[in-house]
């Protein structure tokens, strides 16, 4: 009866060992999963800044000039053309200050064009 209840006991143990484990494990993996949850959102957050630094600094050199004629041109590259020459006359000849074509990398009007706009100088 000794060897039975021995057996009995050594399972009881081994269960109870197990179901100690099993606790340890599940503690430790909730951990890593917060741990986890925890860096992808600091992580998201990083991005986020990074993007909007990134952002910010595109806009850094960005220019809005207001009251600049607009040509009487229904064709879109001699107005851009138009544009770019008042920009570099602006910059070079009044304001003194060395810009060339090539430091210009985008140029836009805000507005849709039409010619009563151009024709009545109104931007």
């Amino acid at each position: 009866m000794d060897s039975a209840l021995q057996t009995v006991v050594t399972r009881q143990e081994n269960k109870i060992k197990q179901e100690i484990m099993e606790n340890v494990l599940k503690t430790k993996l909730e951990t890593v999963n917060k741990d986890i949850s925890s860096a992808s959102e600091t992580l998201t957050k990083v991005k986020q800044n990074a993007e909007e630094e990134k952002l910010r600094e595109s806009k850094t050199c960005n220019l809005i000039i207001h009251n600049v004629p607009e040509p009487d041109n229904p064709n879109k590259e001699d107005r851009v053309k138009h544009d770019k020459d008042f920009c570099l006359k602006t910059f070079n000849k009044i304001l003194q200050v060395g810009v060339g074509r090539s430091d210009m990398k985008k140029m836009m009007r805000l507005g849709k064009y039409t010619s009563s706009t151009a024709a009545t100088g109104n931007t």
